[in-house]
Order: C-alpha cells, then structure tokens, then sequence
C-alpha cells in the first residue's frame, strides 16, 4: 500500500507541475497579447499622424508648385498656347468665309454658303448618252488649310 500511495502522489504532483506550467504558460500569453495590441494601437496612430502629414505636405508642395517659377511659367505657356489655339481658330474660320465668297463670285448661279444645293439627275457615263455630255472638264478642288494640331500636355 505504501508503494501505491507513492505511485499516486508521484502522479499527483507531475499532474500539479504540468497545471501549473500550462496555467503560466497562458498567463505569460495573456500578458504577451495585451503589450502587442498596446503597441499596434501606439502604431496606428503614428500611421494616422504620418498620412495627416503626408497630405500637408503634399498640399503645400502643390501650393509651391503653383507659385514658383516653373509653375508660374508653365501656365503663362497654358494660357499662351490657348490663346494661339483660339485665334488659329478664328483665322481658319474667316479664310472658309473668304474662300466661299470666293467661290460665290467666280460661279454667280451657285448656292449662297448655307443654302441647300438644288439636287440634279446624276450624271451618265459619256458612252450611254455623248450627246448631253460633250466633253466633261475636271474641276478644280478649292486648297485645303492643314488641320489643326494640339499640344500634349
């Protein structure tokens, strides 16, 4: 019997070892998880006040931007360039009216510019009916302004 009640407190107390190791164990991870969220939370609002301040600086670097010289240049050259664009539109407009009062001179019969052409019968090839078209005379096509280019910005 003696044998038996050293077997079992020897039992008994690897039992008490092992649940206290367990237990401390869990302790020791409680307290490891508590200084890891106290730290991320410390993190995070050093993120916050990081991205407050990236965004002041990149405000003020577009303030700077605006008013240096290079910004300053670059939209007098904007507004430059539009201003070309707009009197290169301007000009190309008044040569098509010329042109069309051009045109209107040299062929009297012709339609005003905006008035709708009057339709005629298409005209047949020469070897169906020569009699009506004795000799056809190629027009001449007015010059075309080359088309407009734009800056790339």
């Amino acid at each position: 019997m003696r044998e038996r009640s050293r077997y079992f407190m020897m039992t008994s107390l690897i039992l008490l070892v092992a649940v206290v190791g367990v237990s401390w164990q869990w302790y020791q991870a409680g307290i490891r998880e508590r200084q890891l969220q106290k730290q991320l939370l410390e993190m995070q609002g050093q993120v916050a006040q990081l991205q407050e301040q990236v965004g002041q600086l990149q405000t003020e670097l577009n303030s700077l931007n605006k008013t240096s010289f290079k910004g300053l240049v670059r939209d007098a050259n904007d507004a430059i360039l539009s201003g070309w664009e707009s009197l290169l539109d301007t000009v190309e407009n008044e040569v098509k009216k010329a042109r069309e009062a051009l045109d209107q001179e040299q062929n009297p019969g012709s339609p005003q510019p905006g008035e709708p052409q009057p339709q005629t019968e298409p005209e047949l090839d020469n070897q169906q009916h020569p009699q009506q078209h004795p000799q056809q005379q190629p027009q001449q096509q007015p010059q075309t302004i080359p088309p407009k280019t734009t800056r790339r910005t």
